[in-house]
């Protein structure tokens, strides 16, 4: 897994010039589903401040 802070660019989901959390990952096999619900699961969790979205 990697993780970045970017800036956002021509994204629908986040304004240009917002800060963003990137996190790259594979999503084969349990672990990487496991990751990938528990990012999910903590976005979830603070509604209007942390969203979840894939590119």
């Amino acid at each position: 897994m990697e993780v970045w802070l970017e800036e956002a660019s021509d994204l629908d989901e986040v304004d240009d010039g917002e800060h963003y959390f990137y996190c790259l990952f594979h999503i084969w096999g349990e672990e990487g589903r496991a990751w990938m619900k528990q990012l999910q699961d903590v976005t979830s969790q603070y509604s209007g401040m942390l969203e979840w979205f894939e590119l």
